[in-house]
């Protein structure tokens, strides 16, 4: 009998089976079910890039694959309140593959690891049919504790960092306009921005959300100045993190719609693209934004970037409010590996 397959289960659940399996962590160990492992002070994530899964050869430089890998991952660790260290590396790599075209993304490694006060410490190569990035970092959290996803309380306010979506919006400029396949990294970078920036003009705004979705830049600057009762960063879209930091904490959440953040450039991009604001808000993830919550009495040092969309409840659902003050339960969902 043919029995379940990763498809039929889902990422979130796929997980949970696994913890099953590995059993729960020991004592002074926070294991799965947060951005990254705590062990001691010491934070411990890891990410893998994929191609024709996270990206394309077509879409972006080696450099700027480089910069992305590194990105992510120092994303888990500031989302647990911390600050990055040391990254290993380990690339499999297609025995065609040109070595400048490995240096290159180094390169970028190294231009964000400058940037951030990262430093590249080691990994393995291997050889292998399809490109990937695995980044292993490792960091330490400020404070006594860390900030995990557990600690949201019935009567918080909700806050959502920048403008999430916009990299869903850039996506989507690259699915519908860069159609090339193949090894563009061949022929250097000068061709494939400049085929990059003529997609991206043909929309408003359309080369900002093209380059959040290329080279994020993870929220470190957001988090020194306040302490959450909960964070985690915003990957695989709100609608998808935000029920996993419900669960973690035994919450519900309402969402209101009317306080999302649609600036005028974000809603003209959604409506060149023929999408909804509030979809592409919900569902987009890779703007490696945060969403956290803070106890009502807490005071927001930076309120133009945070932007506060709604509270914790003490039930179980995520719902969101419209204009008119009615409640539903969000049903969009945002990235999972499994299931697309």
């Amino acid at each position: 009998m043919r029995g379940r397959t990763i498809g039929d289960l889902g990422e979130d659940q796929l997980i949970e089976r696994i913890k099953r399996v590995i059993g729960p962590a020991p004592s002074g160990v926070v294991g799965i079910g947060d951005d990254a492992a705590v062990l001691g002070r010491q934070l411990l994530t890891t990410d893998t890039l994929v191609e024709n899964v996270h990206f394309r050869r077509s879409w972006c430089s080696p450099e700027e694959l480089g910069w992305k890998a590194l990105a992510v991952n120092v994303s888990d660790i500031t989302a647990m309140g911390g600050d990055p260290q040391a990254a290993l590396v380990s690339l499999i790599l297609p025995e065609d593959m040109l070595v400048d075209v490995v240096l290159r993304m180094y390169a970028g490694m190294r231009r964000f690891a400058q940037k951030f006060d990262v430093v590249i410490a080691g990994g393995n190569l291997v050889r292998g049919s399809q490109l990937s990035l695995t980044l292993t970092l490792a960091g330490e959290f400020r404070g006594k504790t860390p900030i995990l996803r557990s600690g949201a309380r019935s009567g918080d306010r909700l806050y959502l960092s920048g403008q999430p979506g916009l990299a869903r919006l850039g996506y989507l400029i690259l699915d519908r306009e860069i159609r090339a396949k193949g090894n563009a990294w061949d022929e250097g970078n000068a061709n494939l921005m400049r085929r990059r920036k003529q997609a991206a003009d043909k929309y408003p705004g359309g080369l900002k959300a093209v380059r959040r979705f290329i080279s994020p830049d993870p929220r470190i600057d957001l988090v020194r100045s306040v302490r959450p009762s909960a964070m985690m960063d915003v990957s695989d879209g709100l609608a998808t993190d935000l029920p996993r930091l419900a669960k973690a904490s035994g919450v519900g959440v309402v969402i209101d719609v009317a306080k999302l953040p649609v600036s005028r450039t974000f809603r003209a991009l959604c409506e060149a693209l023929k999408v909804s604001p509030q979809a592409v808000m919900l569902e987009g993830g890779e703007d490696y934004e945060l969403i956290m919550t803070l106890p009502r009495s807490a005071e927001i040092p930076n309120a133009v970037a945070w932007h506060c969309i709604g509270e914790v409840t003490s039930g179980k659902q995520i719902m969101i409010c419209d204009e008119k003050g009615r409640a539903r339960p969000v049903s969009a969902r945002g990235f999972d590996h499994f299931k697309q």
